[in-house]
């Protein structure tokens, strides 16, 4: 008998860029970036976490190019242009091919492609 496994589940997603993300619209739907959160949880657990990424199409990153000479492309999903079905499709996708012994191991796993809210977290010794 194997032990239990661990899957993540999207709760929502949310973004501090715009208001909706099922209705957003950016300016340039070929050419954008916003910052994503991704509130994910255990499949079989109360409770949500952060992974945050930048979601943008690939004029978006030649623009940055521009103004600076490199960028750095960690946690990134980019896309050909805007539409909700496809930011959540992406989200989900990941979180059905991971899973781990516990939530760390998930997290830990996710956390390759998106920015975990507790990545370099380390509980404090006991004073």
């Amino acid at each position: 008998m194997t032990g239990h496994v661990v899957r993540p589940t999207l709760r929502r997603l949310h973004s501090p860029d715009a208001l909706d993300l099922r209705e957003f619209r950016p300016t340039d739907p070929e050419c954008f970036g916003i910052l994503v959160q991704a509130m994910i949880g255990s499949d079989d657990a109360e409770g949500e976490e952060s992974f945050d990424f930048i979601l943008c199409t690939p004029r978006w990153i030649a623009r940055e190019l521009e103004t600076r000479d490199f960028r750095w492309g960690r946690p990134t999903l980019v896309v050909q242009g805007y539409a909700y079905e496809t930011l959540e499709r992406a989200v989900v996708a990941l979180c059905r091919r991971t899973e781990g012994a516990d939530w760390a191991a998930v997290a830990e796993k996710l956390n390759r492609c998106m920015g975990w809210e507790f990545e370099d977290y380390r509980e404090s010794p006991n004073p």
